[in-house]
């Protein structure tokens, strides 16, 4: 990470109640036609601009739905003061058995 604070791993079950679910599935299904094709998968980035090798879609993120921003905002309350804010979403999306991540490393 280019800060000093390290990662944390938490799982929550039910963070997301099923009525958001149905919203997000709801807005995803609605932009379907504004992924971009990217190594294997479709993406498409919200908030801020976020580089990594590869990529193509956050060259022009799309702004923060709502129910996104309320996600990030949750999820930023569990924050130190110290860690970087959660400001961006990238969502893969798998179009069929031949779609796939492509070895990476998240550091």
């Amino acid at each position: 990470p280019t800060h000093s604070v390290q990662p944390i791993s938490e799982s929550v079950q039910d963070f997301i109640d099923e009525g958001t679910e149905q919203e997000l599935i709801s807005l995803l299904e609605s932009m379907s036609d504004q992924f971009h094709q990217e190594n294997g998968r479709s993406v498409l980035a919200f908030g801020y601009k976020y580089h990594y090798p590869g990529t193509k879609s956050s060259q022009k993120p799309l702004s923060l739905p709502h129910k996104l921003h309320s996600l990030c905002s949750r999820l930023n309350q569990k924050n130190t003061p110290d860690t970087p804010p959660i400001n961006s979403v990238l969502v893969n999306r798998y179009d069929g058995q031949s779609s796939f991540l492509p070895r990476h490393s998240d550091n």
